[in-house]
């Protein structure tokens, strides 16, 4: 005799099926095949785990006033019982272990909760994680996921589809055909083509309460077949892409992981090293660059490390080879090969834009920039800055300019390393030399400019004293960084380039940089055996002298260019250096001999006025320095005089702009 668990379980299914036209319509609504359903209906036997889960969301559509059954899955639970069965454990729970340990993420984890929880979803709510190489898409998923598990008791459905690694990618039609058996679709009632396995599986899970995580993902159409459509299901996917299908035409939402804070690098590496000082994993998170995988990697040898291995550990990571020491033997943590695949799987114009990015000295690049290093159209090297953002390979600053990640450029550098590129290069400098005069044009109209030895075919993002001062602001750090570098091929043309950058450090008061670029500068000159670059060269490393107070220093390299401009027979530059020394005497109190200078400064310039009306510019200047020696020296009646002939010609070279 059956109990009255069984018997109303058995009316129940026989009063849905009857409602649903026959055991042939169920089996082809729910994939389960009519056996099975003929067995239920007739209580002969009670479904198995794997077919139940697809004949209960079948069941549920019936109203209970024709079946009389409202609680389905407990209903089902205790005629299990009743037989002696275990308790069905149909729901799959496909999760991988988390990384442990996990720390941080808060934020984003609270993020991902409120984007699958939205009020009045009518399909499956997307949350898309993406981020570079090494951030932590995969742990954060899996961690969020696994903490959630409670939300979801119809399961889990997890897979690695490949999209960035050592394999090949999966395909839908390979994962298709095993979750329809996990969500318990008859094995036997399978169908054949990739379209109605998708049709099958939104129609198997339909109502249930599911999360899938969709992780490594390649592209959107990797993931389309296996999206569900019922707004009972959560997704999350992973992807060093930010699938923008998704978020276009399923109303996915995006996740971007950025490294982690700097307070939160140290409590994971503490976590995992136990022990190691403040200080110390303090710069160990700096060099890692605050990237998960690094830290993890770094973290795990140091435990039992003494105090002098983990300085020489520190030491690794602050040198050349610091991937060298970020390496396993495990392609999935080795950080060069997990790059990498973000690399290989670009374009072959992007790669090379890649590439060419490690031959960038500065931070921060623009689409002129790229341009100029590439040798592309501006416009494509737009396209091929995109094409790397969406990779994760480089991120949009706040100014809208592209910059790397630490660890990421030094691969890009590796890459550079391997496959030389003089004219690159050469093309680069050029671009700079052209934009910044140009620059230098708008916030000094009147100063002496340079002949270009090079030319550039990328015009200069900018056409405004404002865009000129931005334009600096931005770039003025690369442009040292170029006169930083050891490279032969640019000795010549490194002193130009500091040169261009003088007159913003003067209007910035950048003096520490003003320094720093010309003292570069000057060695790259003298190597290259330019005596009149090195006589203009070491005048306005004078000039930063002086603005820092040394004018002993100052002093030194203002006679040091004269002797250079008079070997060179550049009378223009002598009388330059000797104004410039006159400053310093005037600042000294010795007046007499600071006038005398500038006397004979003024001499030059005259008589050079006549045929260069461009020494009427100078003229102006040094007459009023000698107008303002001449005031503290009590001749004011010889100072008025110089200072309305300054004014006069200021007025008539339009010096006297208004202020901007």
């Amino acid at each position: 005799m059956r109990s009255p668990a069984s018997e109303r379980f058995r009316s129940g299914v026989q009063q849905a099926v009857a409602q649903l036209g026959g055991d042939r319509t169920a089996a082809a609504k729910s994939g389960v095949n009519k056996s099975t359903w003929y067995d239920a209906k007739t209580g002969r036997s009670v479904p198995g785990e794997q077919t139940w889960p697809a004949m209960r969301v079948l069941l549920e559509t019936i109203p209970a006033r024709l079946t009389g059954v409202s609680d389905w899955e407990d209903l089902y639970q205790r005629v299990r019982a009743e037989r002696g069965l275990p308790a069905s454990r149909s729901a799959p729970h496909h999760l991988p272990p988390g990384t442990r340990p996990f720390v941080a993420r808060q934020a984003e984890s609270r993020l991902i909760g409120e984007l699958l929880d939205p009020s009045g979803a009518r399909s499956a709510p997307i949350v898309v994680i993406t981020g570079a190489p090494g951030v932590g898409k995969t742990a954060l998923a899996v961690d969020w996921a696994n903490r959630m598990i409670d939300r979801f008791p119809d399961g889990v459905l997890y897979v690695d589809l490949q999209g960035w690694g050592p394999g090949r990618e999966l395909t839908a039609a390979e994962i298709l055909p095993g979750w329809l058996r996990a969500v318990g679709l008859d094995p036997a009632a399978l169908p054949a083509d990739q379209t109605s396995q998708a049709a099958a599986l939104r129609s198997s899970i339909a109502g249930r309460r599911m999360l899938m995580v969709l992780d490594n993902v390649g592209s959107e159409e990797q993931v389309r077949p296996l999206l569900p459509g019922s707004p009972s299901c959560r997704v999350i996917v992973t992807s060093r892409h930010v699938l923008d299908g998704l978020r276009i035409h399923h109303g996915g939402h995006v996740v971007t992981l950025a490294p982690l804070e700097p307070g939160d690098s140290v409590g994971l590496l503490r976590e995992i090293a136990g022990g190691i000082v403040a200080d110390e994993a303090a710069r160990i998170a700096r060099l890692c660059g605050h990237l998960p995988l690094a830290l993890r990697m770094v973290a795990t040898s140091i435990p039992t490390a003494s105090p002098g291995e983990v300085a020489a550990l520190i030491a690794e990571l602050e040198g050349q080879d610091r991937l060298d020491r970020l390496s396993t033997d495990d392609p999935r943590t080795d950080l060069r090969t997990v790059i990498s695949w973000s690399f290989r799987q670009l374009p072959a114009a992007v790669r090379e834009t890649f590439r060419s990015l490690g031959r960038f000295p500065g931070r921060a690049i623009d689409n002129a920039t790229v341009a100029a290093l590439t040798g592309a159209r501006t416009a494509q090297a737009a396209t091929r800055l995109r094409a790397l953002a969406r990779a994760h390979l480089v991120h949009r600053e706040p100014d809208g300019r592209f910059a790397m990640h630490d660890l990421i450029k030094d691969y890009a550098v590796e890459l550079a390393s391997a496959k030389p590129d003089a004219e690159a290069r050469l093309r680069l400098v050029g671009y700079y030399l052209h934009a910044s005069q140009q620059a230098d044009r708008w916030i000094a109209p009147h100063r002496f400019q340079l002949t270009l030895p090079v030319g550039t075919s990328v015009a200069a993002p900018f056409d405004d004293y404002a865009g000129a001062l931005r334009w600096f602001e931005a770039e003025s750090s690369t442009m040292v960084a170029f006169c930083l570098t050891a490279d032969d091929e640019t000795d010549h043309l490194r002193w130009q380039l500091a040169f261009q950058l003088k007159s913003f450090y003067f209007l910035s008061k950048r003096t520490e940089e003003w320094l720093l670029s010309h003292r570069a500068a000057l060695s790259a000159v003298v190597r290259a055996g330019d005596r009149r670059g090195e006589a203009m060269t070491r005048n306005n490393l004078g000039l930063a002298w002086h603005e820092l107070g040394d004018d002993d220093r100052a002093l030194e390299q203002y006679k040091i260019a004269e002797a250079l401009f008079a070997s060179a027979g550049d009378l223009h530059g002598v009388s330059n250096a000797v104004a410039n020394q006159a400053v310093v005497h005037r600042r000294r109190g010795d007046l007499d001999r600071a006038l005398a200078l500038n006397m004979r400064a003024l001499a030059f310039y005259r008589g050079a006025a006549a045929e260069s009306p461009d020494s009427r510019r100078y003229v102006a200047i040094t007459l009023r320095s000698i107008a303002l020696i001449e005031t503290e020296a009590g001749h004011l009646a010889s100072a008025e005089s110089h200072l309305r002939e300054a004014v006069g010609l200021c007025t008539e070279l339009g010096m006297t702009s208004p202020a901007r």
